[in-house]
């Protein structure tokens, strides 16, 4: 039993005893639990990340890994699981989280695909460990095939398949070359693989499915070629019925790629598939005639069909043009026979029933004509007194209604007369009313009249109105239509002259309205006298229009119109014109605060320039803006500080990232930038090439030396050798003594050169010091040659010395001096030196190219071990002249590290923008700084493509607060808004010049790019 196993025991065991109370070991319990599903979770959780990555085996390792996730939930998902919870928390103990048991179905879902892919995930491991490429493909696109959900198959897939991709294509080339069949049924299986990843180029996959198909193209034409000669027999044999099959066949055969028809064999079946579809339409319309003649024989067997119906049918036959069934003329004339048999009994019966109804119609109808008279009568009588209610004659309707009392009591007695009475007398009544009604408004309009109509419109409309409803009869009528046309003609005149007011205020104000369409006014306090001419005639015509016409009315509202849109635009002109002088002053005042930042200058000057392009300071903004990325880039600087150069590697590293970067292109410190790092860069290639020194010719520097002389003789001789002798101590009847042996270099006449020789060939009773004085140093280094000597302390030393130009510089001056060294091989050192000082510093050390020249002179291919020989002797001579007429060095370092002072000090001045020109009480650019007073101040040149700005001094501070005073060499450069300038070190150019150049090389160093042009030493 695992330890969780035993852990949920105890829990269950403690449920079942009953003893629930809070104490320590339940509290031990509820931890450990709690901790044990806090684990689970955390476990379930990487198991679901793991599977929403599509990464099932590991998910599939992490919840088998001992003890297994899956057990562990069935574990811990014990059946008291619910009164355990509830004990938690009604004790308060650690409470344990929920599992989430999607991810545990999920889970469970993924282990048993991953169990279910076990043997192909063994066979592809198999395969990847063996290196089998092949077998690993096959394994992942079965696995694909059947796990195809997960990403992974296909990622592992496609390297596998780019990788495999050239060789398939070349067996499938070589293939084709064979004629292989078999394996180009293979390569062609491999390529269209369903589960393939990378597809194959479309050409070569064509190639190998033509190549396939070509064996198959011949077989299925012979087949082709076959069937159509038998569709052919049976259509020369007219068996239409036998063609069903063979184009099912065909069809079929059309179906295989590999079958290409030839125009015979298409036009041999299109006349199959006509005649076989005039076939089927005969059998179709025979079997149609066939169930049309069943139709009409059920039809004769039916009693209660209609002799209509039967011949309907047959004529249906007949005109089919088929021949019809025999007998079946018989039968239906049989059957239309009895028909009409049965018809004619029906139709006497018929007959008779009609002359008795007939009989009885007749009486009917002549009483119910005499009603019907009456009753016309009667209802044109009911018009008529309709016709005299609708026309209002209520006294000529009542004396019709008296005279019916007598003549005809029925009607007089009917509803519809007693309704007419009803309405006639109450119509009289009515009558009355209204004329009073009427008489009273025509009193109020009356005296309208008199006072000259001076009621409102509405009001009279109203009365009008009133009048109209309560006119009961045509006289009514007659009196307010008179009193309406009386209105109506004064209405008419007053119009009149409205019209004519309206018409003259209007052309008053088209014509302002023309004038100024056609003569545009010259400033806005002109536009706004004309506006307070027409608007009061606006006014003046609101009043006036009161009773016009409405053409009168809409053409002064047109004109009212515009010039509510003229006073509008106006308006808004005047107010556009107010803000831009706003904007227009804010942005100046903007450009006045924004000097040093550069930043915020240009982006007021552009706005400016954008905004205000016709404004007076517009040319100067241009000019100023023209400049700006050039001045921007000037202070590109004004952090950084090159104390020496070279420098140590932060600050190097900071010079090449500055000098990488975009604001330092086009920059005004960009060719001194570009002279230190190529500095630094020759430095390090230099330092590079220097151990290639030592890797020269072996035998003019890994060689050693010692000097011997016969015993008894004064004169002692050198011998070289390439490597350090042997030697032992022997003893022989005069004591002890020491023998060397090994290669050396000997010679023995004056004009022999040295050859590389055995001791024992060189001195037959071998080298002594029995027989000669032999005169070697202690330490093997002391013996090395003294060109070689100092050629390793030099490279040496290289390695310390942070300038190398002029450490090559003091090795040559070393060289020269030197009186100890072989004149050769001091010379062939000085070749050296001399070229590393042209190859690498020919801009610093223009000196180089000349000494180049003088040294190249020098011959050092000579024997020079036997400094006798006369090439060795002549060589010599012409040496030591070479080396004393080549310049001095000690100016040159003196000069060379002056230079790089200088261009150093210039990298660090931390110059940047103090402030702009503006103009001054003389209207001339007087500087205007922010901050402290800088005591000098710089402006770039003019930008001007092809030449690089400088730098130049425009104006000095006359004492610490005085005026400035502009140097009048660059006054007539100045313009107003130019950016100013000025190093943020404090010191002058003089000083900086004095602490930086002796004063005998200052004609000599060269001005840096940005040292200010107009402040460099007077030569």
């Amino acid at each position: 039993m695992i330890p969780e196993q035993q852990l949920v025991q105890r829990i269950v065991d403690l449920i079942h005893s009953d003893q629930l109370e809070r104490n320590p070991v339940l509290e031990e319990f509820a931890e450990q639990y709690a901790e044990l599903c806090q684990d689970l979770v955390a476990r379930l959780q990487r198991c679901a990340e793991y599977l929403d990555r599509g990464m099932r085996s590991e998910a599939v390792h992490e919840a088998t890994s001992a003890p297994s996730v899956l057990e562990l939930v069935e574990v811990v998902r014990f059946p008291e699981l619910k009164k355990w919870g509830n004990i938690v928390t009604d004790l308060e103990l650690a409470p344990f989280p929920q599992l989430p048991m999607d991810i545990v179905e999920k889970l469970r879902q993924e282990c048993a695909t991953e169990a279910d892919l076990a043997p192909l995930l063994k066979e592809y491991r198999r395969c990847v460990y063996q290196g089998d490429q092949e077998g690993s493909i096959r394994a992942l696109r079965t696995l694909r095939e059947k796990d195809p959900g997960n990403p992974s198959w296909p990622e592992n897939l496609r390297p596998l398949e780019e990788a495999r991709l050239p060789h398939l294509l070349h067996a499938a080339d070589a293939a084709l070359a064979q004629g292989d069949l078999n394996r180009l049924r293979e390569l062609h299986a491999d390529m269209t693989h369903a589960q393939r990843c990378v597809p194959v180029p479309e050409d070569a996959l064509e190639r190998v499915r033509d190549a396939l198909l070509a064996r198959r193209r011949a077989e299925t034409a012979a087949l082709g070629a076959d069937l159509c000669r038998r569709v052919r027999g049976a259509l020369d044999e007219g068996e239409a019925g036998a063609l069903a099959p063979l184009l099912e066949e065909w069809e079929t055969l059309r179906g295989d790629e590999a079958f290409r028809p030839t125009g015979s064999m298409e036009s041999v079946l299109a006349e199959a598939r006509a005649r076989h579809g005039e076939w089927v339409r005969e059998r179709e319309a025979a079997d149609a005639f066939a169930g049309q003649v069943q139709e009409l024989r059920h039809l004769l067997a039916n009693r209660g069909a209609t002799a209509a119906a039967i011949r309907s049918h047959f004529e249906g036959l007949t005109a089919a043009g088929m021949p019809l069934p025999a007998g079946l003329r018989d039968e239906v004339s049989g059957a239309l026979a009895r028909l009409a048999a049965r018809r004619r009994r029906r139709t006497q019966l018929v007959v008779l029933a009609v002359c008795l109804l007939v009989a009885v119609a007749g009486c009917a109808a002549g009483f119910w004509v005499l009603q019907k008279r009456v009753q016309t009568r009667r209802r044109a009588q009911v018009q008529e007194m309709g016709l005299l209610l609708e026309r209002r004659e209520y006294d000529r309707l009542r004396t019709v209604i008296e005279t019916l009392r007598n003549r005809d009591p029925a009607l007089y007695a009917s509803a519809d007369v007693r309704h007419l009475a009803e309405q006639a007398e109450a119509a009289l009544r009515r009558k009355a009313e209204l004329d009073r009604q009427l008489q009273s408004v025509l009193v109020q309009l009356g005296r309208i009249r008199e006072e000259g109509y001076g009621a409102e419109e509405e009001a009279i409309r109203r009365l009008l109105a009133e009048a109209r409803q309560v006119a009961s009869d045509e006289v009514a009528d007659k009196s307010v239509d008179a009193w309406q046309a009386a209105w109506d003609e004064w209405r008419l005149r007053r119009r009149r002259q409205a019209n004519a007011e309206a018409e003259r205020i209007t052309a008053l104000i088209v014509k302002i309205l023309e004038d100024r369409r056609a003569r545009p006014f010259a400033s806005l306090a002109d536009e706004e006298t004309a506006l307070q001419r027409v608007e009061p005639l606006v006014r003046e015509g609101e009043t006036a229009i009161s009773g016009a016409a409405t053409e009168a009315v809409n053409a002064f509202h047109a004109a009212a119109v515009d010039v509510q849109g003229w006073r509008r635009d106006f308006e808004q002109r005047r107010g556009a014109r107010r803000e831009r002088l706003e904007r227009l002053e804010a942005l100046r005042q903007a450009v006045q605060r924004a000097p040093p930042d550069l930043a915020a200058y240009r982006e007021s000057l552009q706005r400016l320039v954008e905004e205000f392009p016709e404004e007076p300071d517009g040319p100067a903004c241009r000019r100023v803006l023209a400049q700006m990325e050039a001045c921007i880039k000037a202070e590109a600087l004004k952090a950084f500080q090159l104390l020496r150069l070279p420098p140590n590697r932060e600050a190097e590293r900071a010079l090449r990232l500055l000098a990488a970067g975009e604001p330092m292109r086009g920059a005004v410190w960009e060719p001194d930038v570009r002279a230190a790092i190529s500095y630094l860069d020759a430095n390090a290639r230099l330092r590079l090439r220097l151990p290639a020194l030592v890797a020269g010719k072996s035998d003019m520097l890994l060689v050693h030396v010692l000097h011997y002389r016969a015993k008894g003789s004064d004169a002692w001789r050198p011998l070289y050798h390439p490597s350090p002798l042997m030697s032992r101590r022997e003893t022989d009847e005069n004591g002890e003594f020491t023998v060397y042996w090994g290669n050396v270099y000997y010679w023995e006449t004056d004009d022999e050169a040295p050859h590389l020789v055995h001791t024992s060939k060189a001195f037959p009773n071998k080298l002594t010091t029995r027989d000669f004085d032999i005169r070697i140093e202690s330490r093997p280094q002391d013996n090395v040659v003294a060109h070689g000597r100092f050629l390793y302390r030099f490279v040496t030393e290289a390695a310390e010395a942070a300038e190398l130009d002029v450490h090559v510089l003091n090795g040559l001056q070393t060289l020269i001096e030197d009186r100890e060294m072989a004149p050769v091989p001091r010379a062939w050192l000085v070749k050296r030196l001399v070229h590393l000082l042209d190859e690498h510093f020919p801009a610093a050390i223009p000196e180089a190219r000349e000494m180049v020249q003088r040294v190249d002179t020098m011959q050092t291919e000579v024997p020079w071990m036997n400094a006798r020989h006369p090439e060795v002797t002549a060589a010599a001579a012409a040496i030591t002249e070479v080396l004393a007429g080549l310049a001095e060095i000690p100016p040159l370092v003196a000069r060379v590290q002056a230079e790089r002072a200088v261009l150093a000090a210039s990298l660090s001045r931390l110059v940047h923008s103090v402030g702009c020109l503006r103009p001054g009480a003389d209207g001339q650019p007087r500087p205007e700084v922010a901050g402290a007073n800088p005591g000098r101040v710089w402006v770039l040149s003019e930008t001007v493509p092809g030449v690089a700005a400088s730098f130049r001094v425009a104006a000095r501070r006359a004492g610490a607060d005085g005026p400035w005073v502009v140097d009048p060499a660059v006054g007539r450069e100045l313009f107003e808004g130019q950016v100013l300038f000025a190093p943020g070190d404090g010191r002058t150019e003089a000083a900086l010049i004095e602490a930086a150049v002796p004063e005998g090389l200052r004609p000599q160093v060269h001005r840096p790019s940005s040292w200010p042009v107009n402040a460099w030493i007077e030569r």
